[in-house]
């Protein structure tokens, strides 16, 4: 054989050999790379911010342990939670608005979500929300986050009126809690009921003295119940003002203030109904486990649905969010049934879905049967959708204050309209 052809075989020999081994180094790193374990801690795709301002320290450590668990599931996806004071809350959102720097995800006050909306801060999230969620949500509480027929925010949470009394200084067959279950507050059965008390109080120790209604700080749930009763969940802010006058309106203030003239609402400082002076309270069910605690079997408790609900601490995306998919399933993670029920225990509120309320029947009577009727459905609503509904609310919780502190009801109602009607002008003009 010439000896080219020696040198060229030679070498085809090596080349074949040399890329054989370049192949079998390429297939080992490839199968060492994939074996290799993954670093999720420090591998995030997505990151997302959500603003919240909850008051009470309970509120804020609940919120952190619910980021911290939801971070926990995930791969690769983290919600950082920041914490603002809440007396500027809202301004800081207008602020951050206008700057461009709105964060992904907003926990608002519901009285808020409107204002928001029509300053567009916030985006709908009607088609986002799952349907499994939707349905086991009373629509009571799904309207009062919606805007113009949009869905705009969910509440894990909501707050109910709930009627409260010993049983011992009851007597039993005047109490018709069916009846009181179904008409809207205060209605003639529950009215009925405090004249008939108040009589017998006077007759046996000279005071009428037999309910304790708390209107100190700003009266959130009674404010809500009677605006509820005014507004018949009209949203339009001009009616707000318009149907503080009808007759309706002004038997139901002209009620509210003889209870406190006659003297039928305890003045006295204390806990009137924990102490035991007074047969009846009307108040949140925030108190039922400090009532419960103390007086156990003597108490009775009846939440009045009918009487409409406040839901609580309200979620939604902002226009800016990054990552819809990602934000709606943290979004939804709150509203879990066991996540939306440790909530309800920090905050004293009730859980919004009715799955995870069925499991609270403690706070019902036993025997009675709420659950066998659709729950807060056709509760009357307040007008949140509403820009302007935060300031007029804030003059109305004036009013409420001026009449049960004795001020003249006429009087207080036509300053009250008088302010409402500067408040609508303002609103009314600046959305122009």
């Amino acid at each position: 054989m010439p000896l080219f052809s020696v040198i060229v075989a030679v070498q085809t020999r090596w080349f074949n050999e040399a890329m054989i081994r370049i192949y079998m180094v390429m297939v080992l790193l490839l199968l060492q790379a994939c074996s290799e374990p993954k670093t999720p801690s420090s591998y995030v795709q997505a990151e997302l911010e959500a603003w919240v301002h909850y008051g009470s320290d309970a509120e804020r450590q609940m919120i952190q342990q619910q980021v911290a668990r939801f971070n926990e599931q995930q791969d690769a996806v983290r919600i950082n939670a920041v914490i603002l004071p809440p007396g500027v809350y809202h301004q800081q959102i207008a602020d951050a608005a206008k700057n461009g720097r709105l964060p992904d995800i907003l926990e608002l006050d519901p009285a808020y979500v409107g204002y928001h909306v029509w300053q567009g801060h916030l985006q709908a999230i009607d088609k986002l929300l799952t349907d499994s969620i939707r349905m086991d949500m009373p629509s009571s509480l799904l309207r009062q986050n919606m805007v113009r027929g949009r869905l705009y925010a969910v509440s894990p949470t909501h707050r109910a009126m709930v009627l409260y009394g010993h049983r011992s200084l009851l007597e039993q067959d005047r109490l018709d809690l069916a009846g009181l279950m179904s008409e809207r507050w205060p209605g003639a059965k529950f009215t009925g009921l405090i004249d008939t008390q108040a009589r017998d109080m006077v007759q046996s120790s000279g005071s009428a003295a037999v309910m304790e209604l708390d209107v100190s700080g700003d009266g959130q749930w009674l404010v809500t119940a009677l605006l509820s009763r005014m507004m018949a969940g009209d949203d339009d802010q001009t009616a707000f003002v318009d149907k503080l006058n009808t007759p309706a309106s002004r038997h139901l203030l002209e009620q509210v203030q003889a209870w406190f003239v006659r003297g039928v609402v305890d003045k006295r400082d204390g806990d009137a109904f924990l102490q035991g002076q007074v047969a009846l309270a009307l108040a949140s069910q925030a108190e039922y486990q400090s009532y419960k605690q103390k007086w156990r079997d003597d108490l009775f408790s009846l939440p009045l649905w009918a009487s409409g609900v406040s839901a609580g601490t309200s979620w939604g995306l902002s226009r800016d969010c990054r990552d819809k998919r990602i934000a709606m399933r943290f979004i939804e993670f709150l509203l879990g049934g066991k996540e939306a029920s440790m909530m309800a225990d920090a905050t004293g509120m009730l859980p919004s879905r009715r799955s995870a309320l069925m499991g609270r029947s403690a706070l019902l009577d036993e025997g009675t049967t709420v659950f066998d009727r659709p729950m807060l459905e056709d509760g009357p609503l307040p007008p949140l959708s509403s820009p302007a509904y935060p300031a007029l609310r804030n003059r109305f919780a004036g009013l409420i204050k001026d009449i049960t502190g004795g001020m003249d009801e006429p009087e207080a109602v036509r300053l009250a309209m008088k302010d409402m009607t500067i408040i609508k002008g303002q609103y009314e003009q600046s959305m122009n």
